[in-house]
């Protein structure tokens, strides 16, 4: 046998030796990995059952198709718009980006709030009350029995908690995008309570819908009004004319906005308070901390057995 075969054979029997010597470490630490896993896998699941219940309510819309409002208000404001001389065709236009972008922004999430006192729903709940159908407030951020906020962080004022702070929170448990298979915009909301989550999320998206076209509306009638008055400064046709056609547009955008609640976002499917709750995954929660607690118990007999070993034959 050559010198090479000979190193070969013995870093063959070093690493039987090491495989072997690791199988004894474990075999000898089993109960240690054994118990340890377990008692830590139960007791990090029963803590798992003091956190509230958590509900995810849906919604999922399409953009409006302007073109089809428009052709829908042919019929209606025929004789308006042949005596006005109004054209009532129009490209179509999708904001479904735009409407995204809106959903959002901090501006739409403090108006959300604000305009419909949703603040102490949406982040003094502690848990739901199911049999009762009953919000429970944390005591730490609200006094229910005084009526007052009491929550004592950075940026509150008197009690109250920053806009900027609950919006950062409130980012966690709604999300807005569009589904990769259909295109259409799906809207999710998170809440310890079903119906508030349906609720709130229809809100939502009364108060997009809202807000663009009231939005809309004041633009149109702003450039109404400056366009009139470029008309009566000018005394050329083609001048007038041109903006003739531009006054009509703003208004036909008017005649769009005032037609339908639903501006901006149609309703495919709307929110409705769930049965099954999404979260805690307490499942998900038991196997992940088994797995976990497992593998440290592992590499802690390992480094333990090898390294504080080696240390003590050292010495």
């Amino acid at each position: 046998m050559n010198k090479e075969d000979k190193n070969n054979d013995l870093s063959i029997r070093d690493e039987n030796i090491d495989l072997q010597e690791i199988f004894s470490i474990l075999n000898e630490g089993k109960r240690l990995i054994i118990f340890t896993t377990l008692f830590i896998t139960l007791l990090v699941t029963s803590i798992s059952f003091f956190f509230p219940n958590k509900y995810t309510s849906h919604a999922v819309l399409s953009s409006v198709d302007q073109s089809s409002s428009m052709a829908g208000l042919a019929g209606q404001f025929a004789a308006l718009s042949s005596f006005a001389g109004i054209n009532l065709s129009s490209g179509s236009l999708d904001r479904s980006e735009e409407g995204i972008e809106i959903l959002k922004s901090f501006v739409f999430f403090k108006n959300l709030v604000v305009n419909n006192d949703l603040l102490l729903e949406l982040f003094a709940s502690s848990y739901w009350d199911k049999e009762n159908n009953n919000l429970i407030f944390d005591k730490d951020i609200y006094d229910i029995k005084n009526k007052k906020w009491v929550y004592d962080e950075e940026f509150s004022i008197d009690g109250v908690p920053s806009l900027q702070e609950v919006y950062e929170w409130f980012k966690d448990v709604f999300s807005v995008r569009r589904s990769n298979d259909s295109g259409f915009i799906v809207l999710e909301l998170e809440h310890v309570s079903p119906f508030v989550a349906a609720e709130v999320l229809n809100i939502i998206i009364e108060e997009l819908n809202k807000l663009t076209r009231e939005k809309d509306i004041k633009s149109a009638e702003q450039s109404i009004i400056f366009l009139e008055k470029e008309i009566s400064k000018t005394s050329l046709l083609e001048v007038k004319t041109g903006l003739n056609q531009l006054k009509q547009e703003q208004i036909e955008k008017i005649m769009i906005a005032n037609s339908s609640q639903e501006y901006i976002f149609k309703v495919l499917s709307p929110p409705y308070p769930t049965e099954e709750k999404s979260g805690p995954n307490r499942i998900l929660i038991a196997f992940f901390t088994f797995l976990i607690t497992s593998i440290f118990c592992i590499f802690y007999l390992l480094f333990e057995n090898y390294f504080f070993k080696k240390d003590k034959d050292f010495l």
